[in-house]
């Protein structure tokens, strides 16, 4: 399929009023992270109910997130700890869907996935919004070939998946990823 863009100004506007989903800038959210492997003990507790006790000291405003994030470095090392910065919350995982439907300033967790535990604080959320023809205007035919490239090709994907049957195994893709299992 060949991804032209739009031949005029009256094109680009058809395709943008057709195509909105394109023109939409996705949930943003300031993050701070707090993140420990589950197998490590810190201060005595294993980590997630260490994870539990910080976040309701937290909560009850007796430690500070930065002091908590501070602690955890001392002991795990590998990830950054404590603000994170801005983050997309697009993709389909179990935490990013529970950072985007949490509010400004709400904590959450401590939430497990995998070999780590997490506890993450809402710095600063921006919501998901549609973008107007004026702010998009000259972006439009660029904006339509990428938009274009992107659907043809996850069409390619599925055609060739349900031609040759292929199905993913995502616990076999998941433990390539499993830090433990690395050596």
């Amino acid at each position: 399929k060949a991804c032209d863009p739009p031949a005029d100004a009256a094109a680009a506007r058809r395709f943008f009023d057709e195509h909105p989903q394109a023109f939409r800038v996705p949930p943003m959210a300031r993050l701070a992270r707090i993140m420990l492997p589950t197998a490590e003990k810190i201060a005595g507790e294993p980590a997630m109910g260490w994870l539990m006790l910080q976040a309701e000291a937290i909560a009850r405003g007796t430690r500070s997130l930065e002091d908590v994030a501070e602690q955890a470095a001392s002991v795990y090392k590998l990830d950054p700890q404590g603000d994170l910065g801005w983050v997309t919350l697009t993709d389909d995982t179990t935490i990013l869907r529970a950072l985007a439907s949490a509010k400004q300033g709400d904590l959450v967790g401590p939430v497990r996935d995998g070999d780590y535990g997490y506890l993450f604080s809402i710095l600063a959320k921006r919501e998901s919004r549609q973008l107007a023809w004026d702010e998009v205007a000259v972006s439009v035919p660029t904006r339509a070939v990428k938009f274009c490239r992107h659907e043809a090709s996850e069409q390619l994907r599925a055609d060739l998946f349900k031609t040759y049957g292929v199905e993913l195994d995502q616990a076999a893709i998941k433990g390539l990823f499993d830090r433990k299992t690395k050596q």
